[in-house]
């Protein structure tokens, strides 16, 4: 595997985004929903350069699951029932194939939320099934598998503090 994204590159990434979300959110009082587990370090550094003092912050879990050629998506932790009428701002780690955040957004809708916008450190579009909105992204990247700022491979490897990939195929 070889550093497809640095510690300094992220955290530069991480700072634009997060004052691209301040000008938007300004007095909006958004739910800020962390998708877990991959998203913890991406949302841990965002969150701490949103310069909105009073964010509300939540957390949901989900799990796509590959079955031939289909992805089932599930949770496994459920969105939180507080998000009626409010702005939510999803923090996800990577979007591939699109399934798992199409099937968050229309939770969220379901649950009647005034707006919803997603964050994203790493766009795959090479991957995507379904067309689904990023409204803040941090890096678009093609057709390699991740590790690495929270993307694990087993449970491990979340902890390095850059980003590692390798072609797949």
């Amino acid at each position: 595997m070889r550093t497809i994204r640095t510690a300094d590159e992220i955290a530069a990434r991480v700072k634009v985004l997060a004052q691209k979300i301040t000008e938007d959110y300004r007095g909006a009082d958004p739910v800020v929903l962390v998708v877990m587990n991959g998203a913890f370090m991406f949302a841990a550094d965002l969150l701490r350069e949103i310069g909105i003092r009073d964010l509300d912050v939540r957390f949901c879990g989900l799990r796509s699951y590959r079955f031939t050629e289909r992805s089932q998506v599930g949770f496994t932790q459920d969105v939180p029932d507080d998000v009626i009428g409010r702005h939510v701002l999803v923090v996800e780690d990577i979007v591939d194939s699109g399934r798992t955040l199409e099937m968050l957004h229309q939770t969220l809708r379901e649950k009647k939320a005034k707006t919803i916008q997603t964050v994203v450190l790493l766009d795959k579009p090479s991957g995507r099934e379904v067309s689904v909105d990023l409204d803040y992204v941090g890096f678009s990247v093609g057709d390699v598998f991740v590790v690495g700022y929270g993307l694990d491979h087993g449970g491990r490897r979340r902890n390095l503090s850059h980003i590692e990939g390798e072609t797949n195929g």
